[in-house]
């Protein structure tokens, strides 16, 4: 359970250095500030404390207090959050450390947006089966958007002659060596 709370509270760590109340929230975790650095360093004092139980319900309670500032009480903090693409919710946000969380977000494997799993207009089982992840994109807005931009790029090169000037050099370069063979 400890590890668990300790992988969540690793991604707090993107939100808590570049907070403008960062030592106070670093005061928070004293003396144990590696646990939002890395999963798997432990002091002599918190293995004493694990082995006690005392650990734990200090974990949660640094949990909640990181947990409230972050979704509510900072806004540079809720900044940092991800709006759902289908339902555009702002007050619904996805924070990073919810990826931890399969059952309730979705992570598209094309664009890298997180998503409400129960936004997506298909449903699927946890774990997202690998036939299932490939079709993600074609229902990500964020991805429909990209693809879109794409398109409407190479359009306009074609339109505007780019693309014919790169055929046009290439086609140049590639009979330059020919003039020599006869």
């Amino acid at each position: 359970k400890l590890k668990t709370l300790r992988k969540q509270m690793i991604h707090f760590q993107d939100y808590i250095l570049t907070c403008r109340s960062r030592t106070s929230l670093l005061d928070i975790l004293h003396p144990r500030e590696h646990f939002l650095a890395t999963l798997d360093t432990y002091s002599l004092c918190d293995l004493v404390e694990i082995n006690e139980g005392a650990t734990l319900p200090l974990v949660y309670s640094v949990m909640e207090k990181y947990l409230s500032y972050i979704t509510q009480t900072c806004l540079t903090c809720k900044g940092k959050a991800f709006i759902c693409e289908f339902c555009n919710s702002k007050s619904n946000l996805i924070f990073s450390w919810m990826v931890l969380m399969p059952t309730s977000i979705v992570v598209c494997p094309g664009c890298k947006t997180m998503a409400h799993k129960k936004c997506y207009p298909i449903s699927f089982p946890v774990p997202i089966p690998p036939k299932i992840t490939q079709i993600l994109p074609l229902y990500c807005p964020k991805c429909k958007r990209i693809k879109a931009l794409k398109q409407k790029k190479i359009f306009s090169e074609i339109e505007s002659g780019d693309m014919i000037d790169e055929v046009d050099d290439t086609l140049e370069k590639s009979w330059e060596g020919e003039d020599e063979l006869y």
